[in-house]
């Protein structure tokens, strides 16, 4: 029987609700498929989280609404078995998802050169600095940086701009606010 290849479900997921996932269709050219089904639990192979499913034998995918929310930070897995006319299984199970619902928690911004200032000069070099922000369930990803009026937090010369994985930038040629 040949079913899924390799697993490309995302890491973490956002929804402490839902569950989803997707496989190539199982097939078996000497007795064909007679039944598939799916679970999801708190480990390979466990259904503790969602009970074995029946699934037509063509499904592909499943997406499906939980009556009692996931728990944050904890890794949630799917498995899908497939069942030939011989009454022969095939069982497949995701790599995992960890459900991440918090933002991460703020850290320190400096800005100025090597103390935070409360001023500067729009026509100048604008230095800014960046730490001990912390995400323990997916880590951080990448960082944004904008510059904005104390005053008219809508004026904004320079919109939000990723910075990727840099913890420190340095702006020139500001305009005026």
């Amino acid at each position: 029987m040949a079913g899924v290849g390799t697993d490309i479900s995302a890491v973490y997921q956002q929804s402490n609700e839902e569950i989803r996932a997707s496989w190539d269709v199982f097939v078996d050219p000497e007795s064909e498929v007679t039944a598939l089904n799916w679970c999801a639990g708190s480990s390979p192979q466990k259904c503790d989280i969602v009970y074995r499913k029946a699934l037509p034998i063509d499904a592909k995918h499943v997406n499906y609404v939980l009556l009692k929310p996931m728990l944050n930070g904890q890794r949630y897995f799917i498995t899908v078995q497939c069942t030939n006319g011989a009454g022969v299984v095939a069982t497949l199970v995701s790599n995992g998802v960890t459900v991440d619902i918090t933002p991460p928690k703020a850290g320190v911004v400096i800005d100025g050169k090597e103390m935070d200032s409360d001023y500067f000069n729009a026509a100048e070099e604008i230095t800014a600095s960046w730490s001990k922000f912390l995400d323990t369930e997916s880590g951080i990803e990448s960082y944004a940086v904008a510059v904005c009026s104390a005053f008219n937090q809508s004026s904004c010369p320079l919109k939000w701009s990723s910075l990727q994985n840099a913890t420190t930038v340095k702006l020139t040629g500001i305009i005026s606010f």
